[in-house]
């Protein structure tokens, strides 16, 4: 059976901090498959880039091992609102929906504040 679920991250994404937030705010169900259908993303700094991965929380850092499990980088221009449509089924996440900021670049003051990121799919 399939699920609505939508969500914004609960904290701030910074890419100084070298970490990823949920995109929809929380984990999904433990035992259940998210299917991504879209995502959006406001960032009020410098141009980066949000790398969209299916990894733990903790596993989510910018590393090699954790750039392995990257489903999709969205490009975020400064000061816009970037909306990402995926084509059905979307994106599978079986681990979680995670978001982070490319944290390799030189303007590590960027940041997409608490809840000017999200996302909506289903689970199953």
């Amino acid at each position: 059976m399939r699920y609505s679920v939508s969500g914004s991250t609960a904290t701030a994404m910074m890419c100084s901090s070298f970490g990823g937030e949920y995109l929809l705010g929380a984990d999904h169900a433990t035992g259940k498959v998210f299917w991504l259908r879209s995502a959006w993303f406001y960032n009020s700094a410098s141009e980066d880039t949000v790398f969209i991965m299916d990894a733990t929380l903790a596993a989510a850092t910018h590393t090699a091992a954790s750039l392995a499990k990257v489903k999709m980088a969205v490009l975020c221009a400064s000061g816009r609102t970037t909306m990402v449509d995926i084509p059905a089924p979307g994106i599978k996440f079986s681990t979680s929906c995670i978001a982070n900021m490319d944290a390799s670049t030189a303007a590590t003051t960027s940041g997409i504040q608490l809840g000017m990121a999200g996302g909506n799919g289903y689970e199953e």
